[in-house]
Protein backbone atom coordinates (compact mmCIF):
# COMPACT_ATOMS: atom_id res chain seq x y z
CA UNK A 1 0.00 0.00 0.00
CA UNK A 2 1.17 3.36 -0.79
CA UNK A 3 2.02 6.24 1.49
CA UNK A 4 -1.32 7.77 2.81
CA UNK A 5 -1.67 11.86 3.85
CA UNK A 6 -2.62 12.07 7.54
CA UNK A 7 -6.22 13.08 6.45
CA UNK A 8 -7.03 9.63 4.40
CA UNK A 9 -5.19 7.50 7.13
CA UNK A 10 -7.64 9.10 9.06
CA UNK A 11 -10.96 8.94 7.25
CA UNK A 12 -10.38 5.12 6.19
CA UNK A 13 -9.43 4.62 9.82
CA UNK A 14 -13.42 6.07 10.12
CA UNK A 15 -14.40 3.66 7.67
CA UNK A 16 -13.14 0.53 9.16
CA UNK A 17 -10.64 0.22 5.69
CA UNK A 18 -7.41 -0.57 5.71
CA UNK A 19 -4.61 1.95 6.29
CA UNK A 20 -0.48 1.90 5.83
CA UNK A 21 -0.16 2.79 9.50
CA UNK A 22 -2.04 3.16 12.69
CA UNK A 23 -2.97 6.79 13.22
CA UNK A 24 -1.53 8.76 16.03
CA UNK A 25 -3.32 10.75 17.95
CA UNK A 26 -2.24 12.78 21.03
CA UNK A 27 -3.16 16.17 22.17
CA UNK A 28 0.03 18.19 22.44
CA UNK A 29 0.27 20.59 26.19
CA UNK A 30 4.38 19.88 27.25
CA UNK A 31 6.34 22.77 26.20
CA UNK A 32 9.37 20.39 25.85
CA UNK A 33 7.82 18.49 23.51
CA UNK A 34 6.26 20.77 21.10
CA UNK A 35 9.77 22.64 21.36
CA UNK A 36 11.29 19.96 20.41
CA UNK A 37 9.53 18.86 17.27
CA UNK A 38 9.04 22.40 16.10
CA UNK A 39 12.62 23.29 16.78
CA UNK A 40 11.75 26.70 18.11
CA UNK A 41 10.79 28.00 21.59
CA UNK A 42 6.86 28.16 22.68
CA UNK A 43 5.11 31.22 23.68
CA UNK A 44 1.78 32.36 23.86
CA UNK A 45 2.46 34.69 20.91
CA UNK A 46 3.44 32.19 18.65
CA UNK A 47 1.75 29.25 19.98
CA UNK A 48 -0.42 28.70 16.96
CA UNK A 49 2.38 28.93 14.74
CA UNK A 50 5.13 26.95 16.75
CA UNK A 51 2.40 24.34 18.53
CA UNK A 52 0.87 23.74 14.95
CA UNK A 53 4.10 22.87 13.44
CA UNK A 54 4.84 20.72 15.81
CA UNK A 55 1.47 18.71 15.34
CA UNK A 56 2.08 18.85 11.73
CA UNK A 57 5.26 16.87 12.13
CA UNK A 58 4.22 14.07 14.33
CA UNK A 59 0.65 13.85 14.64
CA UNK A 60 -2.28 12.61 12.24
CA UNK A 61 -5.04 13.98 14.41
CA UNK A 62 -5.22 16.26 17.21
CA UNK A 63 -8.76 18.13 19.29
CA UNK A 64 -6.33 20.82 21.10
CA UNK A 65 -4.42 22.62 18.41
CA UNK A 66 -4.31 26.04 20.07
CA UNK A 67 -2.31 27.76 23.50
CA UNK A 68 -0.44 28.07 25.46
CA UNK A 69 -2.38 31.40 26.82
CA UNK A 70 -1.32 34.16 28.77
CA UNK A 71 -2.59 33.74 32.15
CA UNK A 72 -5.94 35.88 32.72
CA UNK A 73 -8.83 36.27 34.64
CA UNK A 74 -11.80 37.01 32.49
CA UNK A 75 -15.49 38.04 32.07
CA UNK A 76 -17.33 36.40 29.26
CA UNK A 77 -21.09 38.52 28.15
CA UNK A 78 -23.23 35.49 30.32
CA UNK A 79 -21.25 36.45 33.60
CA UNK A 80 -18.95 33.65 33.64
CA UNK A 81 -15.50 34.26 35.35
CA UNK A 82 -12.96 32.59 33.62
CA UNK A 83 -9.60 31.69 35.17
CA UNK A 84 -6.92 31.24 32.19
CA UNK A 85 -3.63 29.69 32.81
CA UNK A 86 -1.05 28.44 30.13
CA UNK A 87 -2.54 25.39 29.44
CA UNK A 88 -6.24 25.25 31.07
CA UNK A 89 -9.31 27.20 32.30
CA UNK A 90 -11.88 26.72 34.80
CA UNK A 91 -14.87 28.84 35.65
CA UNK A 92 -14.29 30.91 39.02
CA UNK A 93 -17.38 32.43 39.43
CA UNK A 94 -20.96 32.21 38.15
CA UNK A 95 -24.05 35.14 37.82
CA UNK A 96 -26.01 32.42 39.50
CA UNK A 97 -26.06 29.80 42.09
Amino acid sequence: MAQLTKRERVLRTARLEETDRIPCYDILENDAIIEYFAGERLTPENGRRVKGFAIGRVLDMTRMPYGPWEPRRYRREDGLVIQQERWTQWIVERPFH
